[in-house]
């Protein structure tokens, strides 16, 4: 049966909806150190770029393990906001988000930095599902602490 335009304008905003929502999952499992949790909400071939557009990191287990290395020790706040989001087919998708995020690198809270910027991210659905096939966070402005004392 032929999807109706109105079918296809709700598919369509369900579609920009369940894209916020793998989003701000993956804040929140950054955040909460879901690191499982994660996991799930990127495709098997994921890409995470570096700030230069370089390959930072590919594939599930890579990406994974390069934020839990980078992320444990610390604590981070990461807020994402004025999502745009653009269908590149019924299956795929960019966003683009205005971002501001927190880090520290270690427990005690003496080195990190606090950052502004955007994040431009790569969608596809799988099995009914959208997921993060890459994203490249570009900090327009960062500011670096270290309250270390030495």
């Amino acid at each position: 049966m032929k999807e109706t335009d109105l079918e296809r304008r709700i598919r369509r905003l369900e579609d920009i909806e369940a894209i916020k929502e793998v989003k701000a999952r993956y804040w929140y499992c950054i955040e909460r150190k879901l690191w499982g949790d994660l996991a799930d909400l990127f495709t098997e071939d994921v890409t995470d770029y570096m700030e230069e557009g370089k390959i930072g990191c590919q594939g599930k287990k890579d990406v994974v393990k390069h934020l839990v290395d980078l992320l444990t020790p610390g604590r981070n706040v990461h807020q994402g906001h004025s999502p745009i989001i653009e269908f590149t087919s019924d299956t795929t998708a960019t966003g683009k988000w205005a971002l501001n995020d927190y880090n520290e690198f270690d427990p005690k809270a003496l080195t990190g930095f606090e950052g502004w910027g955007s994040y431009v991210d790569e969608y596809v659905k799988v099995e009914g599902k959208w997921k993060i096939k890459s994203w490249l966070c570009k900090h327009s402005r960062i500011e670096r602490f270290n309250r270390d004392p030495r």
